[in-house]
């Protein structure tokens, strides 16, 4: 993107461009009285690094935009990019990457992982058929039978969490016993 048509797309755009000038013009005429003021200085690089930090901001943005259209790629951009991707697949279906590339693609699915679980827990999904929603009821299953895994006391035959180990008994005939 050019600047001209980077000052073309909106009025503030054109804003930054014409408070560059008037600062620079300002700037200038001090010179020339001769005293240079250090606040118009200061005022002209403040105006600078907004303009250009916010030309640069739009650039890439527009480039993204344009980039991520195929059809605005010419035809050696897009044997390029099939190329690119070609080679990529062959590298990770014969295991050439290397272990900061294993690892770096592991870490990516773990934090796919963590975002699907804090966007379940966060709406919390009824009846999802992901892979991660059947993970956890699975475990929520097997912690349920945990806590209403019961056994049965062979003396009064009353159902309880869990029996004495060196009697056998429950904690009532245990006491009556003693």
């Amino acid at each position: 993107m050019s600047f001209k048509q980077y000052t073309e797309l909106s009025k503030e755009k054109k804003k930054l461009w014409t408070d560059f000038n008037w600062t620079l013009k300002d700037c200038a005429n001090d010179i020339k009285e001769g005293f240079g003021n250090i606040v118009s200085i200061m005022k002209l690089e403040q105006v600078a690094n907004k303009l250009v930090r916010d030309y640069w901001e739009t650039a890439k943005g527009e480039e993204r935009k344009l980039s991520k259209n195929w059809n605005l790629l010419d035809y050696d951009q897009q044997q390029k990019l099939i190329r690119y991707w070609g080679y990529e697949r062959t590298r990770i279906k014969n295991n050439f990457l290397t272990t900061a590339e294993q690892l770096e693609k592991q870490s990516q699915t773990y934090l796919k992982e963590i975002e699907s679980a804090k966007f379940h827990e966060e709406r919390g999904k009824i009846n999802c058929e992901c892979y991660w929603c059947a993970e956890r009821k699975g475990i929520q299953v097997e912690i349920k039978e945990d806590k209403t895994k019961k056994e049965q006391c062979p003396e009064c035959k009353k159902w309880v969490k869990e029996l004495d180990e060196e009697s056998g008994v429950c904690k009532s005939c245990k006491k009556k016993y003693e």
